[in-house]
């Protein structure tokens, strides 16, 4: 991993930089709309075509850096898909060659196939939890401490929350996780195995048994994910109850000082957009 990031570390840096656009469409732009719905109110026909055009203007740049940044996106992750698997391969020659044994063909190739799919799944993990919804978060704390800082500290203290109930499910459910994919991969292995020597089962006459230890198998599988997705959907259940009592919570105080005066109309409209926007992000 260090060499490939030595190696590509220009396409790094300008990928990085380009994921700018996240807090600008995430903050800058509710902060916008918050502009743009005040000066209709106002019935200002200047102000909220100027206001309006500055969105459509800062939505179109938004849009191109993120286009550059998705370029760079799946150029660097090739490169290291391609980069990983090499590595693979030459570990498993170099290793076999001073040690050798029977390889296990079914489960390497299962591995092998699905490595591609890991590796973007860690990469796009990374990029949205990381990366994406640091810097979101960050940019909305100062935000929203700018204009009231006990809202400030209400959003820090519901991140605070959200953050520890990412860690309490990442627990919870990632053993259950771990088993289904070495089932899988087991699962796999066997079937490879057992495609590879069909001429031995055809003469051997063990069609049947074959084809019951094959379903064996495929109900372990279904157990096994039936398992995982059962751990994800009761963290997703207690996620959108604290979702939606943040946002609950978040918004009536935003409405509570707006008719104290202490904010406008357009600030407690790019409040309401910005915290639903957020939460919205991290339900997904």
């Amino acid at each position: 991993l260090i060499d490939f990031l030595k190696e590509n570390k220009i396409s790094y840096i300008i990928y990085f930089i380009s994921l700018a656009y996240i807090p600008i469409s995430k903050v800058g732009m509710p902060h916008l709309y918050g502009k743009l719905i005040a000066s209709v109110k106002e019935a200002n026909i200047n102000t909220t075509i100027k206001f309006l055009v500055l969105l459509i203007f800062v939505w179109f740049i938004i849009q191109v850096v993120q286009a550059i940044s998705n370029m760079l996106y799946s150029r660097v992750l090739s490169k290291f898909n391609s980069f990983t698997r090499v590595r693979i391969i030459d570990e498993i020659v170099n290793r076999y060659q001073t040690n050798f044994k029977d390889l296990l063909v079914g489960d390497t190739i299962t591995k092998l196939i699905k490595a591609p799919w890991v590796l973007e799944d860690i990469f796009h993990e990374t990029e949205s939890f990381i990366f994406s919804n640091s810097l979101v978060v960050v940019t909305s704390f100062f935000y929203l401490y700018y204009y009231d800082k006990t809202l400030g500290f209400l959003y820090l203290i519901s991140m605070v929350i959200i953050f520890s109930l990412c860690v309490l499910f990442s627990k919870s459910c990632t053993n259950v996780v771990e088993n289904a994919e070495k089932i899988f991969d087991e699962s796999h292995e066997e079937i490879e195995d057992m495609l590879s020597n069909l001429i031995s089962v055809y003469t051997s006459d063990k069609n049947k048994f074959e084809k019951r230890r094959v379903e064996y198998l495929s109900k372990g599988i279904y157990k096994s994910e039936q398992k995982y997705y059962k751990c994800f959907n009761q963290y997703r259940i207690l996620y959108s109850f604290v979702f939606v009592v943040i946002f609950a919570i978040l918004n009536l105080y935003s409405i509570k000082i707006f008719y104290e005066k202490k904010i406008k109309l357009d600030t407690l409209s790019a409040i309401i957009i910005i915290n639903y926007s957020l939460l919205g992000t991290f339900m997904t």
